[in-house]
């Protein structure tokens, strides 16, 4: 067996050996990004979960300041806001991952129903016009523009008390 023969042999085993590479690192990256969006998705219904327990444990409060914001005192309007400020920033973080396309559509569509519903209520938008401003600029424009849309639409969140 001559050198070229061994030169060339030894150059085909090298390329196999870099396509084996390649494909192996795909995969594992492709089981990564998977595992990523997986906590991420994980992460969400875990914030959401807490989110759903402190209005629990404060749900008095919480129908108070939806119904009528301005009625709250000032102890309960800190910490209406608390809990209304860490929702509003989740709903935030959900809609710039969609918007980025690390979370897919599917997945953000109970968020956007959910947050569709929050803008209805008296209070939220009250709320709103109050603190919008300590809003991310693009996430505050998106809720205005819901607001708007949906001022005088009937809420799943509070009893309608005129019925």
């Amino acid at each position: 067996m001559n050198w070229e023969v061994i030169g060339v042999i030894s150059e085909t085993v090298g390329a196999v050996a870099v396509v084996v590479t390649l494909a192996y690192l795909a995969v594992q990256i492709r089981a990564s990004n998977r595992a990523a969006k997986n906590t991420l998705i994980q992460e969400l219904q875990d914030t959401t979960k807490i989110v759903f327990h402190k209005i629990h444990d404060e749900a008095e409060l919480y129908l108070k300041g939806m119904k009528d914001f301005d009625s709250l005192s000032e102890v309960e309007e800190l910490k209406f806001r608390s809990l209304l400020e860490v929702s509003i920033l989740d709903h935030q973080r959900v809609y710039h991952l969609k918007k980025a396309g690390e979370i897919e559509e599917w997945l953000t569509f109970n968020w956007d129903s959910y947050l569709e519903g929050l803008v209805r209520v008296p209070g939220i938008q009250r709320w709103f016009e109050k603190y919008g401003s300590l809003i991310d600029p693009e996430f505050r424009e998106v809720l205005a523009a819901k607001i708007q849309e949906n001022v005088n639409k009937p809420s799943l969140f509070i009893r309608n008390e005129q019925s």
